[in-house]
């Protein structure tokens, strides 16, 4: 599984989840949030840039303590994604599409 942070230009960062690893409150804090930092700090200083947000998809996990005092230390605000807005997801018209592309006449073997 990967998480994908994007912005109107492409993407900014990739994270490949490890085989077997569960995306919980605490990896998401400690391995995730940390790999946006860095491009975050970079366009800080490159631009002056500041108040960057970061909108999830349509999904809704509970936040943990932990996450939330990660998202701001690092300077994001997290907006609220509306429930059932996959028109708001742009992972929708900009990663999905791509991907479509990519494998399109891919032939997968049957799962076991």
């Amino acid at each position: 599984m990967y998480t994908i942070f994007f912005d109107a230009h492409g993407p900014v960062c990739q994270i490949c989840t490890p085989k077997g690893q569960t995306v919980t409150g605490h990896f998401y804090a400690t391995v995730v949030l940390p790999e946006i930092e860095k491009p975050y700090i970079e366009r800080l200083l490159a631009t002056g840039l500041r108040g960057i947000k970061i909108l999830p998809d349509n999904t809704r996990p509970p936040k943990p303590k932990e996450v939330k005092e990660k998202i701001a230390s690092i300077g994001l605000e997290e907006l609220e994604h509306p429930p059932y807005r996959p028109d708001l997801a742009p992972c929708h018209f900009w990663l999905f599409d791509g991907l479509i592309k990519h494998l399109a006449g891919t032939v997968f073997g049957e799962r076991m």
